[in-house]
């Protein structure tokens, strides 16, 4: 079977519908919150990020010392 499809303006030009229920583009409307993050949320994340570097920071510094060590027992 063929599959024919059509748009609205078509479907009510060909009969197939008596009217159109939204003939109007969507329109962009300014909302206070819309796609805004909360604070808090914001927050916790920086927070998050901020501590996830100072422990890569640590665990660096700790691997040196390690080398270090090694290379002093390998050393002797």
């Amino acid at each position: 079977a063929k599959e024919t499809w059509l748009d609205a303006k078509t479907a009510k030009n060909m009969g197939f519908i008596d009217e159109i229920m939204f003939d109007e583009d969507n329109k962009i409307v300014a909302s206070f919150n819309s796609g805004v993050i909360p604070p808090q949320i914001i927050n916790k994340l920086r927070n998050e990020f901020k501590n996830n570097k100072e422990e890569k920071q640590i665990n660096e510094k700790e691997l040196e010392i390690a080398k270090a060590k090694l290379n002093l027992q390998l050393n002797l």
